[in-house]
């Protein structure tokens, strides 16, 4: 049950929704389905021997930017350290140069490559503010997430100095391209976020050009959380975008966001090509042909099952561009063949 909760609400960008929330929103969602207790590790030894201080210089040397929501924000002039708390924003940071300026992440981020492993690591069930007014960072990077209950919960830190920014929830190809140009301006990184954002773009117009040239498209059926509870995806989301790109028919297309799925409609809809993204069974791809009664599904009988990165299919970064990929190749090998994976360059 821990997974099936981590995993839904992580595909919705909503990993760290996990310690505010108890009760999933989405109407394709049993109503009654409560969250399980998320076991969230707890802040390095480092965390519990620090002692906190309260003398934190305010902005000085600071300048103005507009936020994504339109409202202005002031931040310093020049940013040496931050701490980022969600994985999404781990990752594009990352990719802007900035993992060495990471001096403390969530728990979800332990994984993000480039990432020290030195650095603490904060819960995010109880975030220790004063740990971070300790460390003293120029800025704090977070999620509208943390404001499900309260609009600004890291407020303690911007009383005393600290800059804290709340990235939106992004769920399309455009607002991640968003997300990473503001944050190469937050950053000074600009030359950066516009080469990333240009990969992506290149990629992007390199598949759909094949794509317009596929005359039979292939119904695909997208699962992000297996039996019993199986959950897939609809519109709304930039997996779907992906399987548009690629030129396939997404079974719940005509669906929004997350959408709870029963055997019965697997058995009608009878797609030609299975996808999973889930990275914590054995073997996804048997246990998914293993289902009683899937025998009968087309993807089954042609071992058309394949499966995908889990973290890649999961956080809004411009690493979406390589399940792309995934995607291209897995459903169309014979169209898509020369494509290769994209590798970040500055």
């Amino acid at each position: 049950m821990k997974k099936f909760f981590a995993t839904f609400l992580t595909l919705a960008t909503f990993a760290l929704i996990l310690a505010f929330s108890t009760a999933c929103g989405n109407s394709q969602t049993p109503a009654t389905a409560p969250l399980a207790p998320i076991e969230i590790s707890q802040a390095t030894e480092q965390i519990e021997t620090t002692e906190p201080t309260t003398e934190t210089a305010p902005l000085a040397d600071s300048r103005t930017i507009t936020n994504i929501d339109g409202t202005l924000l002031t931040i310093p002039t020049n940013i040496e350290t931050i701490v980022s708390i969600m994985p999404s924003n781990t990752e594009m940071l990352a990719l802007l140069g900035l993992s060495d300026n990471i001096i403390a992440t969530d728990t979800f981020s332990s994984d993000v490559a480039g990432i020290s492993q030195e650095i603490a690591v904060l819960s995010t069930d109880n975030i220790d503010m004063e740990y971070i007014i300790s460390i003293n960072p120029n800025i704090v990077i977070a999620s509208d997430i943390l404001r499900f209950m309260d609009d600004d919960p890291l407020s303690a830190l911007s009383t005393v100095g600290i800059a804290v920014v709340y990235m939106p929830m992004s769920n399309t190809i455009s607002e991640i391209q968003r997300d990473v140009r503001f944050l190469g301006e937050l950053m000074n990184a600009e030359n950066i976020a516009e080469s990333l954002i240009e990969q992506m773009d290149e990629t992007i117009l390199q598949i759909s050009e094949i794509s317009e040239t596929i005359a039979n498209p292939r119904t695909v059926y997208m699962e992000i959380e297996p039996a019993p509870f199986m959950f897939s995806l609809g519109s709304g989301t930039f997996l779907n975008e992906l399987l548009e790109i690629v030129g396939a028919v997404n079974i719940f297309g005509g669906e929004t966001g997350w959408i709870s799925v029963t055997d019965e409609v697997l058995l009608v809809e009878n797609p030609d090509v299975i996808v999973t993204n889930v990275g914590w069974l054995d073997n996804p791809i048997e246990e998914i042909a293993a289902r009683p009664g899937w025998e009968v599904l087309s993807a089954v009988q042609n071992e058309q099952i394949f499966q995908i990165d889990t973290n890649a299919s999961s956080r809004p970064t411009p690493h979406i561009i390589n399940v792309l990929v995934d995607l291209a190749l897995a459903i169309y090998p014979e169209y898509f063949s020369q494509i290769e994976h994209v590798t970040f360059s500055e």
